[in-house]
C-alpha cells in the first residue's frame, strides 16, 4: 500500500482478516496487535484508537478515486466528455470496477455485514464527486431534467449502483471489473420497467 509503512499495512491487513469472522464492533485493538505481530505502543504511534484506523483505511481505499491522483480515471473522464454515445459514462465505471478489484478483498468486508454500515455512503459520496467533475469537463452539452434539482439527480443516478457493487463482491465467483461496468452502464440507461417483462402481454 502506497505511502503506508510496513506496520500500518500488517495492521490493515488484520483488520480485513478480523471483520471476516466477527462484526466490526467486535474487534478489539488487543485482538489487532496480535494478529499484525505489532506491540500497542507502534499501533497507537500511527492511530488513536479503533475507530481512526477504521476511517484512516477507508480513507486510503477511497484516496484512490480521487480524480488527481489517479491518471487512468482522468483519463476516462476525459474520453467520457468527448463522446456523444448513450454509453459515454462505461469508461469511467469501468476504471472504478477496476480500482475496487485491485483491493476486493478490503471492500468485500467493509461491505458485509460484519463491515462499517457507513462505508457505502462514503463509496456514494465519493463517486458522486467523481460525476460532477465529469460534467464540468462537458457542461455546455449536458443537460438535466428540470423537475429534479441537479444533487437529487445526482444520487437518483447511483441509487442502484452501489447495490450492484456490494453484490458483486460478496459472490463467490465474481464477475470482471469490464462486466460489471458493463451491467451498470446498461442499468443506468434501461427504464425500471423494461428489466422485467412479462412475455404474456395485457392488451
Amino acid at each position: 500500500m502506497k505511502n503506508n509503512t510496513k506496520s500500518q499495512i500488517a495492521i490493515y491487513g488484520a483488520l480485513v482478516k478480523l471483520i471476516k469472522i466477527k462484526p466490526l464492533n467486535q474487534i478489539e485493538v488487543t485482538e489487532l496487535v496480535r494478529l499484525a505481530e505489532i506491540s500497542r505502543a507502534t499501533f497507537y504511534l500511527y492511530f488513536k484508537g479503533k475507530d481512526d484506523l477504521v476511517q484512516k483505511f477507508e480513507n486510503y481505499l477511497l484516496s484512490k478515486f480521487e480524480i488527481e491522483g489517479n491518471q487512468k480515471l482522468k483519463e476516462a473522464i476525459k474520453l467520457t466528455s468527448q463522446s456523444a454515445s448513450a454509453r459515454i459514462i462505461y469508461p469511467i465505471f469501468l476504471e472504478m470496477m477496476r480500482i475496487i478489484r485491485d483491493d476486493f478483498e478490503s471492500y468485500q468486508v467493509l461491505l458485509s455485514m460484519n463491515g462499517d454500515a457507513n462505508f457505502a455512503n462514503k463509496m456514494e459520496s465519493e463517486f458522486v464527486q467523481i460525476l460532477f467533475e465529469t460534467l464540468d469537463e462537458d457542461s455546455e452539452n449536458m443537460e438535466f431534467y428540470k423537475e429534479i434539482p441537479t444533487d437529487y439527480v445526482m444520487r437518483i443516478f447511483f441509487s442502484d449502483i452501489l447495490t450492484i457493487i456490494q453484490y458483486w463482491v460478496s459472490k463467490k465467483n465474481p464477475e470482471s471489473p469490464e462486466k460489471v461496468a458493463e451491467i451498470i452502464t446498461t442499468s443506468r440507461y434501461t427504464l425500471a420497467n423494461d428489466l422485467i417483462k412479462n412475455i404474456h402481454h395485457i392488451e
